[in-house]
Parts: C-alpha cells; sequence; structure tokens
C-alpha cells in the first residue's frame, strides 16, 4: 500500500490548519505524508507551524516567499509529486476537518470504483445536519456549483451520474489522471480552478463519483473570505464564462446558448428594474472581459479538443437545467430582497 500525500496550505489561519492536520493525525489510515504549505502568512505563522510540527516524520513543512494563491501553491506540489510512485494526490482545506476514518474511506471508494476523482462529503462544521458539497454539477448557464449545498444531510440524495467535479477543499485526484490532462489551470487564482479541472476530467471521459461515508466538517470558505470583495466578485463570473466556453463542445454552446443570452439579458434588466446596480456593473465588466479573451479562450479550446472524449449529447445528459434554480433565486433575491452572493463579495472592502 502505497503512502498518499495530503496537500493542506495555511495562509494567516494557524488555529484552523493546527486543528484540520490534529484530525489527519488521528486517521485510521496512516499511510499520508502531509505537505503542509504556508502561502507567506503574517505573524510568524510557518515559524510556529515549524516549532509545532517539525519533528513529526509524518508532516513536510514548505513555506513559499509570496502569497501564491491556491491555484499555483498545489501547482508547485503537483510538479513535485506527480512523478513520483503515488497512486493518489489528496487536498484538504485548512479550514476543514476531517472524520478520523476521512481518508481510509476514499481510498477504499476510489479503488473500488475505480474513480479518477473522489470528492468527499463535505459538511457544515458549525452543523453537522447541514452539507457543503457532495461534489460538484454543471448547469445549462454554465456555473458549476457545489452538489446539495444547505440541504439538510437526511435528505440528500446523491445523483453520482451529475458530478462533474469535486471541491477542492476534500478530495483524492489519481496522479495518472494529473499526468494525462495537466494540473490546475493557472488562469484561476484562488476559487473554480478545482470546478474546471474536474469538467475537464469529465470531457476527458473520465470517472467522478462521491464517497459518501468519506465526511469532513467544513468551516464554509474561511480562508476564502478574507481575500472576497467586488474584483473578487467579477472574477467569479469571468471564471465561469472562460470555463464554460473553454471546455464545453461546441454543438453544446451553440444548443445553450440562446437560453443563455435571453437569461442573461433579463437577469440583468431586473435587477436595474430593482435597482441592483453593483450586480450589473459586476456582470457586464465580467462579459467585457471574457470578450477581451477569446483569443486566448479558442487557443484553450484547441487543447481541450485533443483530451475530449465525450460527445455534446453525453455532456448535455450531465447537466442539469437552471430553471428551477433561477426560480429559486428570483424568490429570494428578489421577492424577499436577499443579497445574492455577488452583492454579499462586492459589498466587502477592497
Amino acid at each position: 500500500m502505497k503512502k498518499i500525500p495530503v496537500i493542506i496550505l495555511n495562509w494567516n489561519g494557524f488555529d484552523d490548519t493546527v486543528e484540520c492536520v490534529e484530525s489527519l493525525l488521528r486517521q485510521s489510515f496512516q499511510e499520508f505524508t502531509i505537505y503542509l504549505i504556508d502561502n507567506n502568512s503574517d505573524n510568524e505563522e510557518f515559524e510556529k507551524l515549524n516549532q509545532k510540527y517539525a519533528l513529526d516524520p509524518r508532516i513536510i513543512l514548505k513555506k513559499n516567499t509570496t502569497n501564491l494563491g491556491f491555484t499555483l501553491a498545489h501547482n508547485q506540489v503537483f510538479e513535485e509529486l506527480i512523478n513520483r510512485d503515488f497512486e493518489f494526490i489528496a487536498l484538504l482545506n485548512n479550514d476543514a476537518v476531517a472524520d478520523d476514518h476521512w481518508l481510509e474511506n476514499m481510498y477504499l471508494s476510489a479503488n473500488e470504483s475505480n474513480a479518477d476523482i473522489t470528492a468527499s462529503l463535505m459538511l457544515n462544521y458549525f452543523d453537522h445536519s447541514l452539507v457543503d458539497s457532495a461534489g460538484l454539477f454543471l448547469l445549462s448557464s454554465g456555473e458549476i456549483l457545489p452538489f446539495g449545498h444547505g440541504l439538510r444531510q437526511e435528505k440528500l440524495s446523491l445523483k453520482t451520474e451529475k458530478i462533474v467535479a469535486a471541491c477542492g477543499g476534500a478530495c483524492l485526484y489519481r496522479t495518472q489522471l494529473l499526468r494525462e490532462i495537466g494540473i490546475f489551470d493557472t488562469y484561476f487564482s484562488t476559487g473554480y480552478e478545482d470546478a474546471e479541472f474536474g469538467l475537464r476530467a469529465t470531457i476527458a471521459g473520465k470517472k467522478v463519483t462521491v464517497a459518501s461515508n468519506a465526511l469532513v466538517y467544513h468551516k464554509i470558505s474561511r480562508s476564502v473570505s478574507k481575500v472576497y470583495n467586488q474584483q473578487k466578485a467579477r472574477k467569479i463570473q469571468e471564471d465561469i464564462n472562460y470555463t464554460y466556453l473553454k471546455t464545453m463542445p461546441l454543438l453544446f454552446v451553440i444548443i445553450n446558448s440562446l437560453i443563455n443570452l435571453i437569461r442573461w439579458f433579463f437577469i440583468i434588466l431586473l435587477h436595474i428594474l430593482t435597482l441592483r446596480f453593483k450586480y450589473v456593473g459586476t456582470q457586464c465588466q465580467a462579459m467585457t472581459t471574457t470578450l477581451t479573451q477569446w483569443n486566448d479562450i479558442v487557443r484553450q479550446r484547441k487543447k481541450i479538443a485533443q483530451l475530449r472524449k465525450i460527445s455534446s449529447w453525453q455532456v448535455l445528459e450531465r447537466q442539469t437545467f437552471v430553471l428551477s434554480l433561477d426560480i429559486k433565486r428570483f424568490s429570494n433575491y428578489i421577492l424577499k430582497n436577499r443579497p445574492n452572493q455577488f452583492e454579499k463579495y462586492s459589498t466587502s472592502e477592497v
């Protein structure tokens, strides 16, 4: 049985990171090595982590001289590990706490199902009855969202055939997959790189599954929330556009394009009428940026075309039509006047 490297990033989250690492050290499956990477934290956090864990042979500590973000920090470790004799590489957010049998159940599930990507069942740290994510699913709008988010665990009905990616906060990647389709796309910084990677794997005919007995208790983007602001809100929409246009087969894009354009104009008009001008500005700026990136997107499409193993119709089978979610959003954001996610980010300090 080969060891599994587990990558954990720390950035100004010492207490969360210690709780996360300690949960790994208690695992029933002890065939692992923790790659604990400090992303140039303040307050001498690396020195504190080094003092606490330097003598533990299960932990390899490294410090980046600048904050590389989620994507580049993980890519550095991927590049070091993918050509070594590891069957799997695990990712775990520092704001997550793993159940004692998490890694064992991930390993068993991946082997039994022959999965290339295995997602954890991520539960809300503060209320274990609530689901945070059971893999990621694809909407016809191009969005890739956490499956089951906000549901009570007993009401979760997994549709594994709809899962196209795993949340990078707690997942297992088969190392051969990284060799075949590449590592995280450096277009991304912190956020959505895991969604694009999973969708790229799905397009390449790889298997994505969920280990529903591999539990992780997540503090819901505690580290990511430190960098959210209006610019980040716009980047999220740009990431959605980029991933969709880069990855989706042409027939898929054509089939969905008319309804998506009508939907986009309707949403913009609705937010103008309800005076939600920050949302309108964010969406229009994101669309403008996407148009200016068109040549780069086309170049990326050509690379993806070489990986593509499933047809447009198979992609259509995996998507979920967006209408039911739009109705729910209309109720929450228009009728009940609740702020949507983009508005929450836009009200943060820049």
